[in-house]
């Protein structure tokens, strides 16, 4: 068995640790990352719920705060508040040298969903995309 590696978990749809070997590439580490940090919840400082098993291990909580708004409407305010809560899971990415910058762009995907596309610019120069669903309850 390889070493563990945070990583995003497609069967359980969060972040997780995992085997090292299931996230050695950079281009898969890197679309890991992404999903783990949008789709973990971080806990929520107002509030004072949410987060994941990492919090107890760190100070600052890991994730996005996107479950805040699972019950919401869907708005052009609420794309526009999607896409800073987006932003500001993904800051480490750059924060930590892992990629030269990032965008977020966040549009309505069907009644009770929005697409996130995030466009990495690598350290290589290259650009990747990468388009993930949030389904929000049926109650908007």
């Amino acid at each position: 068995m390889g070493a563990l590696e945070f990583c995003f978990d497609s069967d359980l749809y969060r972040g997780d640790l995992g085997v090292q070997s299931r996230v050695e590439q950079f281009g898969v580490w890197l679309n890991s990352a992404v999903k783990a940090s949008l789709f973990t919840n971080r806990r929520d400082p107002d509030a004072k719920a949410g987060g994941c098993w990492s919090d107890a291990l760190y100070a600052d909580s890991f994730g996005s705060l996107l479950w805040t708004k699972n019950r919401s409407k869907i708005t052009p305010t609420l794309l526009v508040e999607i896409q800073q809560l987006c932003r500001d899971a993904l800051t480490w990415l750059k924060a930590e040298g892992h990629i030269e910058s990032f965008d977020v762009a966040v549009e309505r995907a069907a009644a009770h969903a929005v697409a996130i596309t995030v466009t990495l610019r690598q350290n290589n120069g290259e650009t990747v995309n990468q388009q993930e669903r949030y389904d929000f309850e049926e109650s908007n």
